[in-house]
């Protein structure tokens, strides 16, 4: 019985850090090709809203509130300059 509580709980965890990469990679994407479809030169208006609503919602969703802020962090860089996220962030 134990063997098998410890399995199921090493399956969950799994699916938990599954879930967990597959938000991060739709969030890049998302504002990846929002970045890509902005013209140089014009304001963002309400987008530039969605970095800090995407913190607020992940926040809300896991109860975690560091990673949410650095998903926001990320989100907004990606979506200013996509081609250097890096070396901003540091």
């Amino acid at each position: 019985m134990v063997a098998v509580k410890e399995s199921l709980k090493a399956q969950f965890d799994n699916k938990k850090k599954f879930h967990s990469l597959v938000t991060g990679v739709v969030i890049f994407a998302a504002f990846y090709l929002l970045s890509k479809n902005h013209s140089a030169g014009t304001p963002w208006y309400w987008q530039s809203l969605l970095p800090t609503l995407t913190t607020v919602i992940i926040a809300i969703i896991t109860r975690r509130p560091f990673e949410s802020m650095i998903a926001g962090c990320l989100a907004g860089l990606v979506m200013l300059d996509p081609s250097n996220v890096i070396s901003a962030f540091a």
